[in-house]
C-alpha cells in the first residue's frame, strides 16, 4: 500500500487526498517524518480539509509535536462538533500537555472537550484537575482566613483569572 501510496503521489503531486492516503500509510508504517511531511504537503494543498488536519494532528503527536497535534486536534473538533473521534484526540492531546500551556493557550479547548457528552476525555478531566487545584487551594485559604463573606463574592472577585472558566466547566 506504501508503494502504491507513493506511485500514485508522483504522478498527481496536486492532490490532496493522495497525500493525506500517502501520510496515513507513512504513519501505519512508523514512518513519522516522513509522514509528517507528506501530511503538511495533504493540508497546504487542502487546508479547509479538518480530516486531514485531523490526520496531520496525529502524525505531529507521534512526532513528538504535542501543542501543534493539539491545535490541529481543535480545529478539527471545533469544524466537526458532531465527531467524537475529533474531540477524543483533542482529549489525548490535552493530556499530554503540561498544565501551564492548557492554562496559558487552551483553557477554551479544555473547556469545550469536557462538555462534549459523546466521550469520556479522561485524559482532559485529569489535567482541568490539575489546572484548577491551585485555585481550589486559593480559595480554601480566603474562606479559612475570612477574606471574603460566601464563595459567591470569592468567584465575583476570580471571574478574570484563567482558571475560573475551567473551574466553572467543571462545577
Amino acid at each position: 500500500a506504501l508503494n502504491l501510496a507513493a506511485q500514485c503521489v508522483s504522478k498527481q503531486a496536486g492532490k490532496p487526498e493522495l497525500a493525506h492516503l500517502h501520510g496515513l500509510c507513512l504513519l501505519q508504517a512508523g514512518l513519522v517524518e516522513d509522514a509528517r511531511a507528506a501530511l503538511e504537503r495533504a493540508v497546504y494543498l487542502a487546508p479547509e480539509d479538518n480530516r486531514i488536519a485531523n490526520t496531520y494532528g496525529h502524525a505531529l503527536l507521534a512526532a513528538g509535536q504535542t501543542e501543534y497535534a493539539a491545535q490541529h486536534f481543535y480545529r478539527s473538533a471545533q469544524a466537526n462538533a458532531g465527531t467524537p473521534d475529533y474531540w477524543q484526540d483533542l482529549a489525548h492531546a490535552l493530556g499530554a500537555l503540561p498544565v501551564e500551556v492548557i492554562r496559558d493557550r487552551y483553557a477554551q479547548a479544555l473547556i469545550d472537550c469536557l462538555n462534549v457528552t459523546e466521550i469520556k476525555p479522561k485524559n482532559a478531566a485529569i489535567q482541568a484537575r490539575k489546572l484548577i487545584k491551585p485555585f481550589l487551594t486559593e480559595l480554601h485559604q480566603h474562606l479559612v482566613n475570612g477574606e471574603f463573606q460566601s464563595l459567591q463574592d470569592w468567584l465575583l472577585a476570580k471571574r478574570a483569572s484563567k482558571n475560573y472558566q475551567v473551574f466553572v466547566a467543571l462545577i
